[in-house]
């Protein structure tokens, strides 16, 4: 059940179970107050707070954060909001996306996130090993563009064939390259993920990461992709990406001078 009421703005906050998973963005709430429209405002959803909570908070917001935090800026003192029946995380996590695909495509890093929210194992640990080695999954907070990964689908696929040890042991070689773009997206990670397939990355000598931390990704990339070229035509979709990753951590185990793995 849920019902239409006009509640005070300073008696509403992010609610803490989603708030896991879709943090704050301040530039957006900013830019949403400076163009502020009271018809395009529309009706957050919220459930009541716990009656522990003794700092003046009332209701937990599970959509409609950025509104309040417009509203909450310009002094406004209410906002209309649909309030719920108390819900668990999952419940929560179920009308945040609702609500959100009802506005617009969701991403699948959103999707990832409401699996975080949800208490999914395999989604808690992906986001765990990412955040030990420093790297956010969604909203940046750190300002730091290299921190940021959105290329969910290529982290769980590394996850799924090699476990948590894989995964660990890709984002930790990535940190050779911290500085450089793009390599938080799914091409170079994958290209990680095959070269710490062969067990390259244990035997990489300290010279051979030096050498490593010489190669610029776009340029492996580039390179991979038309080695490609030149032997198929190119049948689109997944298998050609996971034929330029193998291209790729080929090149990165010649550029280490590690001897290839012996065939059989």
């Amino acid at each position: 059940m849920s019902r239409i009421r006009k509640l005070r703005v300073d008696e509403m906050a992010p609610d803490p179970d989603v708030q896991i998973a879709f943090a704050m963005d301040e530039r957006h709430g900013s830019r949403m107050a400076a163009n502020w429209n009271p018809d395009l405002a529309g009706i957050l959803a919220v459930v009541a707070a716990p009656d522990r909570r003794s700092n003046g908070i009332r209701w937990w917001i599970i959509d409609g954060r950025h509104r309040h935090f417009a509203a909450d800026r310009l002094g406004l003192p209410t906002l209309l909001a649909e309030v719920f029946d108390p819900m668990t995380p999952p419940e929560k996590a179920a009308l945040k996306l609702g609500r959100d695909r009802d506005r617009r495509h969701v991403s699948q890093v959103e999707s990832f996130l409401v699996e975080v929210v949800e208490r999914d194992p395999t989604a808690v640990e992906i986001l765990g090993i990412c955040e030990a080695h420093g790297y956010e999954i969604g909203k940046l907070r750190s300002g730091k563009p290299y921190n940021r990964i959105e290329a969910v689908m290529t982290l769980r696929s590394i996850h799924e064939r090699g476990g948590p040890d894989w995964l660990d042991r890709v984002l930790g070689l990535n940190e050779l390259w911290k500085d450089e773009p793009k390599v938080n997206q799914s091409p170079w990670l994958g290209a990680l993920g095959a070269f710490v397939a062969k067990g390259y990355d244990e035997r990489l000598t300290p010279a051979g990461r030096r050498q490593l931390q010489g190669v610029l990704p776009a340029k492996v990339q580039r390179k991979a992709q038309t080695e490609l070229i030149g032997v198929t035509s190119g049948t689109g979709g997944r298998g050609d990406r996971s034929a330029v990753a193998r291209l790729m951590a080929e090149h990165l185990r010649k550029t280490a001078r590690i001897r290839p793995n012996p065939v059989g």
